[in-house]
Protein backbone atom coordinates (compact mmCIF):
# COMPACT_ATOMS: atom_id res chain seq x y z
CA UNK A 1 0.00 0.00 0.00
CA UNK A 2 2.62 2.48 0.78
CA UNK A 3 4.47 1.93 -2.45
CA UNK A 4 1.32 2.90 -4.09
CA UNK A 5 0.97 6.12 -2.29
CA UNK A 6 4.46 7.18 -2.83
CA UNK A 7 5.14 6.68 -6.16
CA UNK A 8 2.30 8.58 -7.52
CA UNK A 9 4.04 11.36 -5.62
CA UNK A 10 7.47 10.78 -7.23
CA UNK A 11 5.68 11.19 -10.71
CA UNK A 12 3.75 14.72 -10.06
CA UNK A 13 7.34 16.03 -8.19
CA UNK A 14 9.20 14.86 -11.31
CA UNK A 15 6.56 16.48 -13.89
CA UNK A 16 6.32 19.69 -12.00
CA UNK A 17 9.91 19.68 -12.31
CA UNK A 18 10.02 18.73 -16.08
CA UNK A 19 7.73 20.93 -17.11
CA UNK A 20 10.49 23.87 -15.13
CA UNK A 21 6.92 24.96 -13.16
CA UNK A 22 8.62 25.46 -10.13
CA UNK A 23 11.40 27.63 -11.04
CA UNK A 24 11.65 29.81 -7.95
CA UNK A 25 14.81 31.89 -9.94
CA UNK A 26 15.54 33.13 -13.34
CA UNK A 27 14.72 30.93 -16.48
CA UNK A 28 17.37 30.03 -19.23
CA UNK A 29 16.58 29.80 -22.72
CA UNK A 30 16.97 26.29 -22.84
CA UNK A 31 14.86 25.86 -19.33
CA UNK A 32 17.21 25.74 -16.89
CA UNK A 33 16.23 27.55 -13.68
CA UNK A 34 19.40 29.46 -12.23
CA UNK A 35 18.87 31.65 -8.85
CA UNK A 36 18.16 35.53 -9.59
CA UNK A 37 21.24 37.00 -8.80
CA UNK A 38 23.22 34.87 -11.47
CA UNK A 39 21.69 37.26 -14.07
CA UNK A 40 23.94 39.72 -15.67
CA UNK A 41 26.70 38.94 -12.94
CA UNK A 42 29.90 39.12 -15.04
CA UNK A 43 29.26 35.17 -15.08
CA UNK A 44 27.94 32.61 -17.64
CA UNK A 45 25.34 29.91 -15.50
CA UNK A 46 22.99 28.89 -17.90
CA UNK A 47 24.58 26.22 -19.96
CA UNK A 48 23.14 28.10 -22.89
CA UNK A 49 24.89 31.70 -22.05
CA UNK A 50 21.18 33.21 -22.14
CA UNK A 51 21.56 35.16 -18.31
CA UNK A 52 24.71 37.29 -19.76
CA UNK A 53 22.99 37.96 -23.19
CA UNK A 54 20.50 40.75 -22.99
CA UNK A 55 21.95 42.92 -19.91
CA UNK A 56 21.34 46.43 -21.04
CA UNK A 57 18.77 47.19 -19.21
CA UNK A 58 20.09 45.38 -15.88
CA UNK A 59 20.85 47.92 -13.29
CA UNK A 60 23.82 48.29 -11.09
CA UNK A 61 24.36 49.27 -7.13
CA UNK A 62 26.76 52.07 -6.59
CA UNK A 63 29.33 49.95 -5.78
CA UNK A 64 29.42 47.83 -9.11
CA UNK A 65 30.91 48.35 -12.38
CA UNK A 66 28.60 48.12 -15.89
CA UNK A 67 30.28 46.44 -18.33
CA UNK A 68 29.45 47.50 -21.68
CA UNK A 69 27.28 44.80 -22.72
CA UNK A 70 25.41 45.75 -19.34
CA UNK A 71 26.45 43.39 -16.81
CA UNK A 72 27.18 44.57 -13.00
CA UNK A 73 30.39 43.07 -11.57
CA UNK A 74 31.66 44.60 -8.11
CA UNK A 75 33.76 48.11 -8.84
CA UNK A 76 36.83 46.56 -6.72
CA UNK A 77 36.92 43.63 -9.53
CA UNK A 78 37.87 46.17 -12.14
CA UNK A 79 41.62 47.38 -13.09
CA UNK A 80 42.87 43.97 -11.67
CA UNK A 81 44.57 42.43 -15.12
CA UNK A 82 41.71 39.31 -15.01
CA UNK A 83 38.32 40.05 -17.07
CA UNK A 84 35.59 39.78 -15.32
CA UNK A 85 33.16 41.36 -17.80
CA UNK A 86 32.79 38.83 -20.90
CA UNK A 87 33.86 41.93 -23.19
CA UNK A 88 36.86 42.93 -21.27
CA UNK A 89 35.52 46.53 -20.81
CA UNK A 90 36.50 46.16 -16.92
CA UNK A 91 40.25 46.48 -17.94
CA UNK A 92 39.63 48.84 -21.16
CA UNK A 93 42.03 51.55 -21.43
CA UNK A 94 38.83 53.76 -21.04
CA UNK A 95 38.58 52.85 -17.89
CA UNK A 96 41.83 51.83 -16.52
CA UNK A 97 45.39 53.50 -16.13
CA UNK A 98 47.42 51.67 -18.16
CA UNK A 99 51.75 52.84 -17.77
CA UNK A 100 52.95 50.02 -19.68
CA UNK A 101 53.11 48.96 -22.98
CA UNK A 102 53.68 45.21 -23.98
CA UNK A 103 56.93 44.22 -25.29
CA UNK A 104 58.44 44.25 -28.69
CA UNK A 105 57.34 40.23 -28.22
CA UNK A 106 53.78 41.14 -27.62
CA UNK A 107 50.73 42.86 -29.23
CA UNK A 108 48.81 45.03 -27.40
CA UNK A 109 45.14 44.22 -27.41
CA UNK A 110 42.64 47.44 -27.10
CA UNK A 111 41.73 47.34 -23.65
CA UNK A 112 45.15 47.00 -22.91
CA UNK A 113 46.09 44.19 -22.31
CA UNK A 114 48.92 42.05 -23.79
CA UNK A 115 49.22 38.51 -25.63
CA UNK A 116 52.26 36.59 -27.58
CA UNK A 117 52.50 37.91 -30.59
CA UNK A 118 52.50 34.87 -32.70
CA UNK A 119 48.71 34.96 -31.36
CA UNK A 120 47.57 38.18 -33.20
CA UNK A 121 45.77 37.39 -36.79
CA UNK A 122 45.85 33.67 -36.53
CA UNK A 123 42.01 33.14 -36.34
CA UNK A 124 41.61 32.55 -32.79
CA UNK A 125 40.13 35.62 -30.53
CA UNK A 126 42.68 35.79 -28.32
CA UNK A 127 42.17 39.70 -26.56
CA UNK A 128 38.80 39.87 -24.98
CA UNK A 129 38.07 42.69 -27.47
CA UNK A 130 38.80 40.66 -30.59
CA UNK A 131 41.13 43.41 -31.33
CA UNK A 132 43.82 40.54 -32.18
CA UNK A 133 41.96 39.50 -35.31
CA UNK A 134 40.89 43.43 -36.49
CA UNK A 135 40.49 42.57 -39.99
CA UNK A 136 42.66 45.98 -40.97
CA UNK A 137 45.44 44.46 -38.50
CA UNK A 138 45.82 40.77 -40.50
CA UNK A 139 45.54 42.15 -44.14
CA UNK A 140 48.90 41.56 -45.43
CA UNK A 141 51.55 44.72 -46.28
CA UNK A 142 51.94 45.60 -50.09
Amino acid sequence: MRVILVFPICCILLNIYANGDDCQGAKCADGECIDDFSVCNGLVDCRDGTDESDCGDAECQDSDFKCHYGACIPSISTCNQKFDCLDGSDESFHHCPHDKLCSREQFQCGYGGCIELSKKCDSIFDCPDRTDEYPPLCEPET
